[in-house]
């Protein structure tokens, strides 16, 4: 599928696994005018991004490390400065 262009964004996890979205999934909600929402991790988004500029980003922090204290506006900054294709507009 990866060879062939099916997929919207897409991964390789420790060189073995690939997950991604279906490009399906973006034809099907735009054929119902529907807007399709995913859950996808930062290079995802940017590749999303890179395929569809009019597409719209939103960062989703959970913090997992107690008593950290830059808290979720610091690691969006991170994020942004390490994925320069989500753009200084990224919110």
């Amino acid at each position: 599928m990866v060879q062939h262009g099916d997929f919207l964004e897409y991964a390789r996890v420790f060189g073995k696994h690939s997950y991604g979205t279906p490009k399906k999934w973006l034809e099907e909600s735009r054929k119902k005018g529907l807007d399709l929402v995913l859950e996808i991790d930062v290079q995802g988004a940017a590749q999303v991004k890179q395929k569809l500029p009019e597409s719209v980003a939103i960062l989703f922090c959970r913090l997992r490390v107690k008593n950290w204290s830059g808290g979720c506006a610091a690691a969006v900054r991170m994020r942004r400065r390490n994925c320069p294709a989500l753009g200084s507009g990224a919110r």
